[in-house]
């Protein structure tokens, strides 16, 4: 499995606290059937782009470094979540806050209260730039499920979801709406969106990986080792 969407550096965001807790995290992850993974700590209105990829990329090397000492075989490339606010499109460098080696932003919006002609407008500034966007957890996004003519929208302009695993296995309203994705075949990626060694999070990816079906197996390998290489999707 590949999973594009993990707070596994350490001491840079909400995710692990210590390089030891990143090797744990690691750890189960592979345990889990994850071979290739992205380390995408939150980048949030008001930091400097060159800053946060030159801290990111020095905990990026150290983690390398205690990978290969620790013997764990998981290809580690970084990239950002990105949180989405008018300011950001005065931004340059958008291409330096993509995932890994490729042209594809992993996009976090508001959860509540975004309106319909704002999300699309951002989506297509990021045409503009020629950036595509990969949309982080759309289950939690309250207006994306209770407006279709949004997603028609979004899902005409090339934008991709990309579903958090654990989702799929909750009742709740944003289960239900992941699990819709899924069925559909408009999720295109399926992430751990890990934080913390001791989250559910991934024994949902293991679960999903046991016994995946055709849109599950796309959403965990297919899409998303496209992605990782940067070969275009």
């Amino acid at each position: 499995m590949v999973d594009l969407h993990s707070h596994v550096l350490f001491e840079i965001d909400d995710g692990a606290e210590s390089i030891e807790q990143s090797i744990e995290i690691l750890r189960i992850a592979y345990d889990a059937g994850i071979r290739k993974m992205i380390a995408t700590p939150h980048f949030t209105l008001g930091e400097d782009v060159e800053k946060m990829t030159d801290r990111r990329d020095r905990r990026l090397r150290a983690l390398k470094d205690a990978m290969e000492h620790e013997g764990i075989e998981i290809e580690l490339k970084a990239g950002f979540e990105v949180y989405i606010t008018d300011e950001l499109f005065n931004e340059e460098e958008l291409h330096r806050l993509c995932l890994g080696d490729s042209d594809v932003l992993l996009a976090e919006f508001k959860y509540h209260g975004l309106k319909r002609e704002v999300f699309i407008g951002y989506i297509d500034e990021f045409i503009k730039k020629g950036v595509k966007v990969l949309v982080a957890h759309p289950e939690r996004y309250s207006y994306l499920i209770n407006d279709p003519m949004l997603l028609d929208a979004l899902l005409s302009r090339g934008v991709m979801l990309q579903v958090n695993g654990i989702s799929l296995f909750e009742d709740s309203e944003e289960g239900d709406f992941a699990r819709f994705l899924v069925e559909r075949n408009l999720a295109d990626v399926i992430g751990s969106d890990i934080h913390h060694p001791a989250s559910r999070r991934l024994k949902a990816m293991k679960k999903l990986g046991e016994h995946p079906g055709r849109n599950v197996i796309r959403a965990l390998n297919d899409t998303p080792d496209k992605i990782f290489e940067g070969r275009g999707v």
